[in-house]
This record gives structure tokens, C-alpha cells and sequence, in this order.
């Protein structure tokens, strides 16, 4: 970290080189991250999988190969998306606990559409779409992002209070 009063960059609280806060010991981070995983995975399958089933018509096989195939993606994302949300809502947001909800659903918004964008543009490329297909599809992306960004937000600070991390956005 460099003289940038007291600023980290997103990749140096991921790398365990900056803190947002206070020094965390690794058993804390460790913790965030299993907790910020964990709600991930939890939110994909208990808020995705009925519009799976009901609006993309999965059953049988293809449901079980999309639910696995999105808790494998969360696994592998769901705590630096958690490390990602509390970088940009503090410091690019400069959104707190006493910020109006408007402001929060914006932050949290933003937050998911700017990380998880380009990674579903990569997914739906390297499954042959062409880019019109790509962006007609980004679009549905967005309009997700847009109506589950604070639910999802609320959702993983209340999970974090639940075990004792620090929540982004709630007190």
C-alpha cells in the first residue's frame, strides 16, 4: 500500500495486502470469504433456480448441470465479489450505513453489474454467441442486476452480521 490516505486497491484487499480498515487476521478473512461464498451460493440457487425452471423450462439433467455449473461459479466468485463489494461501495461509492436506500441500491447495483458483467460476457462468448446474441443477453443481465442487486446486498450483510463479519452496507 502506498501513501494513498489510507486507500487500497481492489486487488490488494484481495491479495491480503491492504485492508479496508483495520488490520484482519487471516482466520478473519478466511471467514469473510466462506461467509460472503456460502451466501452466494445460497442466493444463486434458492433466487435463480425457480426463474430456471419456470422461465427457462430445466428439468431433470439440465436443471441439475445449471444449479451444480452455478455453485461451482460461485465457489470459485462469490468471496471476491464480497471483497469487490466492500471496496466499491467504501470507497468508490463512498456509500455507509447512513446512506438512503436509494443510494445503496445504486451502490450494491453497480457494484454487482461492474463485476459480474464482464465474466457473463466471457461465459456467453465461450459458448459460441455472437455479439448481437452477446449483448441482447447482457441486457437480460442487466435487468437482473437492476432488480436483485440491493436484495442481494441486504441479503449478504444480514448473512455476515448472522457470523460475525463486518456487513458492507448495514449496521
Amino acid at each position: 500500500m502506498d501513501n494513498r490516505n489510507g486507500e487500497v486497491s481492489p486487488l490488494e484487499i484481495i491479495s491480503g495486502q491492504g485492508s479496508m480498515e483495520t488490520p484482519e487476521s487471516f482466520r478473519d478473512k478466511a471467514r469473510g470469504w466462506v461467509v460472503d461464498t456460502s451466501i452466494a451460493v445460497l442466493w444463486s440457487n434458492l433466487v435463480f433456480a425457480p426463474g430456471d425452471y419456470v422461465l427457462g423450462g430445466l428439468w431433470g439433467d439440465e436443471f441439475v448441470k445449471q444449479r451444480v455449473g452455478m455453485s461451482l461459479f460461485n465457489l470459485a466468485f462469490g468471496g471476491v465479489f464480497g471483497k469487490f463489494r466492500n471496496y466499491w461501495t467504501k470507497n468508490v461509492m463512498k456509500a455507509t450505513p447512513n446512506s438512503s436506500r436509494f443510494y445503496k441500491a445504486v451502490s450494491d447495483t453497480t457494484a454487482g453489474a461492474i463485476f459480474y458483467g464482464p465474466i457473463y460476457v466471457g461465459l456467453i462468448k465461450s459458448h459460441g454467441a455472437s455479439w448481437e446474441e452477446t449483448f441482447a443477453a447482457l441486457g437480460g443481465g442487466l435487468l437482473t442486476a437492476a432488480i436483485t442487486g440491493r436484495p442481494y446486498g441486504l441479503c449478504q450483510d444480514k448473512w455476515r452480521k448472522l457470523f460475525g463479519v463486518r456487513p458492507a452496507l448495514e449496521e
